[in-house]
């Protein structure tokens, strides 16, 4: 699964760094009266993460399926911390790393490519950790969440955002989760306090974000329209034309269907 995660993303990374900039999640608005645009929307989701994560100057954060790095810099600038990143895409770790260096405060980043289920890291050695919009690749979420809990410092955090099947999908609409969002499996309402326990995880808060990132789709598709051009001659018609029909069956599960949660829990 990971191999194809990773191969999914290197393919796309032309359409996504031109539709979401260098923030590869979703947006968060305050309500239907804010009028942020979707670059500021993903930047306070993330600094929604900033907040919740707990990690001090100086500190260790683990950035769990990092895309092109964006939030793990706006994490060092904010916290004046280190961060690691991680992807499975090597398109990413590109980026990331190309992002890093422009920035400025590259001593304090790095990334590499590797898999949630076999974290090439010691025991106990990260103050904080997040999976922003990532954990949903993974098959078997307790085997990242095990993984993740044993790189952890005893009473360290761990903060994730991750889609949850509110309303049973048809195999049509698990076809299009797949096919643009690479998920391998949803999670159901209710899971999470399961998972976390198995991991020896303690569940410190969750939040129902759902209808505060629902307008994303939408903002995509805009700046997909707006982009045109560009992403069929980087595509080819047809596949574009794929993708882009999909999207509005994207956004039609966004509202209908499926709930999207942020999750905080603490080592022991």
């Amino acid at each position: 699964m990971s191999e194809a995660v990773g191969l999914y993303y290197d393919d796309m990374d032309r359409f996504y760094e031109a539709v979401w900039g260098g923030n590869l999640h979703a947006g968060l608005w305050a309500g239907p009266e804010d009028r942020s645009s979707l670059a500021e929307a993903q930047e306070r989701l993330t600094d929604l993460f900033v907040e919740r994560v707990r990690v001090g100057a100086g500190q260790l954060l683990l950035d769990v399926g990092c895309g092109t790095g964006a939030p793990a810099l706006r994490a060092a600038q904010a916290l004046g911390c280190r961060a690691v990143g991680f992807t499975v895409s090597r398109a990413q770790v590109l980026r990331a790393l190309a992002l890093a260096r422009g920035a400025g405060p590259a001593h304090r980043l790095s990334f590499l490519m590797a898999d949630a289920r076999a974290l090439p890291f010691g025991d106990a050695i990260f103050d904080g950790a997040w999976a922003l919009e990532s954990i949903f690749h993974v098959p078997d979420r307790s085997t990242a969440l095990r993984e993740i809990r044993r790189v952890l410092r005893p009473g360290a955090r761990v903060v994730l955002t991750d889609l949850v099947e509110n309303r049973p999908l048809d195999s049509r609409q698990r076809s299009v989760t797949r096919a643009l969002l690479q998920i391998a499996t949803l999670a159901r309402p209710g899971q999470y306090p399961e998972w976390l326990d198995e991991a020896g995880l303690e569940p410190v808060e969750t939040l129902d974000l759902s209808a505060s990132v629902r307008r994303s789709i939408g903002e995509t598709i805009r700046a997909a329209d707006a982009r045109s051009g560009e992403l069929r001659s980087a595509y080819g018609q047809e596949l574009y034309g794929a993708m882009r029909a999909l999207l509005p069956e994207l956004d039609a599960l966004y509202a209908e269907k499926l709930g999207y949660v942020l999750v905080v829990a603490r080592k022991p």
